[in-house]
């Protein structure tokens, strides 16, 4: 990828390639971005032309602290709002 492509790579829609025969639709990216951006964390990627690209996502290993100990619980509390469905349940 080129330096232009790399700046661009994580917008939505951008595909570096434009032959029209490489299948999505340039959303994954961006999709991974506010994913990694949501759990406090950020993805970098470095490319040579000819060589391939490497993407590299850090995300913060933030333990839960309780009476200043770390529970090691990550679970959320309750929330009021609707639980997804799983596929095949109605």
């Amino acid at each position: 990828m080129t330096s232009a492509q790399q700046q661009m790579i994580f917008n939505p829609f951008f595909k570096v390639s434009k032959d029209g025969n490489t299948p999505g639709m340039g959303l994954g990216l961006s999709i991974v971005v506010k994913a990694v951006e949501l759990m406090g964390g950020n993805i970098s990627v470095e490319s040579l032309i000819g060589e391939g690209s490497t993407f590299t996502i850090i995300i913060p290993n933030i333990m839960p602290i309780h009476n200043g100990k770390e529970t090691g619980n990550l679970s959320l509390p309750p929330t009021n709002s609707p639980q997804p469905i799983a596929s095949g349940e109605r």
